[in-house]
């Protein structure tokens, strides 16, 4: 069993993925031994993530053919990093699809990665063309992975940047109050352009919400749509059944895999009759 830690890096995405800040002694002592081959230690936030106990599984999409670099792979390119190289040493650790994430080993505690923003729905956002850090990635990887193949339900959604809702300042604290944030963030991009698009994203046990908006809903009412997540039907079942803001708005639900969309339809159908169904 492993040892209890406190996390510094990534308290908040730990909570968000479900597991416990767990060490592992066996990992612990495999990038001890690759340390002290190399001459330098690993950055905190990549030792973190790579000794907390299942930890870097959970950031895996098999769908999208994205999961993090095994343990055992980092660390043998760690321990080759540089060698009779020029410029920052940097060491792939994720796989996402086609496209390689590199971490640069900068000698910082956080280092920068080679992927740039702007995530704005996933709790980050960045101008383009700045790198997130390494723990930044993995936030971002970790709400990817959180809101792929499970249970879902688009209310309200429409053209960008807002939707066939309404949300504002009572919506935000009645989120605030029930689950825990994960951001709250304006779309730089579309900024450029008024009305901006904002993003406001929590989380509870077994639960995912992002909400969309028109314009700042923490300052005023705008139009929006939501996406709603669920680790079983249930789970989604009874969010929607809790969040008011979200009903009167034409909603579509669909299972974690094609096949059990029309199934998940029929049931969500049976539980609300008076949920009006979105047309497609």
């Amino acid at each position: 069993m492993g040892v209890n830690v406190q996390r510094t890096y990534h308290s908040q995405t730990l909570r968000l993925l479900g597991v416990e800040p767990r060490l592992s002694p066996r990992a612990v002592a495999a990038v001890e031994r690759s340390e002290a081959v190399r001459g330098a230690r690993l950055p905190g936030a990549v030792r973190e993530f790579y000794t907390a106990e299942g930890f870097a599984a959970r950031l895996a999409r098999p769908n999208w053919c994205a999961a993090a670099v095994p343990l055992g792979e980092f660390l043998r390119r760690f321990r080759e990093a540089g060698a009779g190289g020029a410029g920052r040493p940097s060491v792939r650790f994720y796989q996402d699809g086609g496209d390689p994430v590199r971490v640069f080993l900068d000698g910082s505690d956080d280092p920068p990665t080679d992927s740039s923003g702007p995530y704005p729905g996933m709790g980050l956002n960045l101008p383009t063309g700045q790198f997130l850090s390494f723990s930044g990635y993995v936030r971002r990887a970790a709400w990817s992975a959180r809101t792929n193949q499970v249970h879902t339900a688009y209310v309200g959604l429409d053209y960008w940047p807002g939707g066939k809702g309404l949300a504002g300042p009572p919506h935000i604290d009645f989120l605030a109050e029930g689950y825990e944030e994960w951001a709250r963030t304006p779309d730089l991009e579309s900024a450029r352009q008024p009305p901006a698009a904002y993003h406001f994203c929590f989380f509870g046990p077994s639960v995912r919400i992002h909400l969309r908006t028109a314009g700042n809903a923490a300052e005023g009412v705008f139009p929006a749509c939501w996406w709603l997540h669920g680790d079983s039907e249930e789970a989604l079942f009874s969010l929607y059944a809790d969040l008011w803001p979200a009903h009167g708005i034409p909603v579509d639900v669909e299972g974690p895999c094609w096949d059990s969309r029309g199934l998940a339809k029929r049931r969500f159908r049976k539980r609300f009759p008076l949920a009006p169904l979105a047309r497609r």
